[in-house]
């Protein structure tokens, strides 16, 4: 079995790191620096969790820069994987903040199926033993079909409603990409 780690973020920016973004020439691009006050010396595949909690500097930031995040804000599910470089401290990536560590990402590459994960906030951890039914393409037909948390309020006051996606759920039923 493959040896992976898994890091929680905050929304926006797992959305934008693992589905991007469309620029103003009309481009989708990737957000490929997370930055972190701590660096670690894991190097590879690193699953990305999407916390709970949104970031609202960061929706401000993606407002203020007028980009279109591709895909939905979801939260406490993993959304997806991409492969971790390099850490510096003088990324020329414009998502690379001052006076934090750049951890450089590449190759992202969005779960066929999200999976509810416990995230954990300032470190990496050992994902679940199945993730990667997240990333397995025997279960996109049955992926659109599955309970996935939103970030929306549902009726009872909860935080997340449960929603499935019927253009989404018929697509993968046919094997529509």
């Amino acid at each position: 079995m493959q040896h992976v780690k898994m890091i929680t973020i905050q929304q926006p920016w797992a959305a934008l790191v693992v589905y991007g973004y469309v620029d103003e020439n009309g481009n989708r691009q990737f957000k490929d620096v997370e930055n972190r006050s701590w660096t670690t010396a894991y190097q590879g595949k690193l699953l990305i969790h999407a916390a709970r909690k949104i970031d609202p500097a960061g929706m401000q930031r993606v407002d203020a820069l007028g980009l279109d995040v591709v895909g939905t804000l979801h939260r406490g599910v993993m959304l997806g994987s991409v492969v971790l470089g390099e850490i510096v401290r003088d990324s020329g990536s414009p998502w690379a903040r001052p006076f934090r560590q750049h951890w450089q990402i590449s190759e992202p590459s969005p779960a066929v199926r999200l999976l509810e994960v416990r995230g954990q906030q300032g470190r990496l951890f050992d994902p679940p033993a199945d993730w990667q039914r997240g990333f397995s393409e025997t279960d996109a037909s049955r992926a659109a079909l599955s309970r996935v948390r939103d970030a929306e309020p549902d009726d009872l006051g909860s935080p997340f409603r449960l929603r499935v996606d019927p253009a989404a759920a018929l697509m993968a039923a046919l094997n529509v990409t």
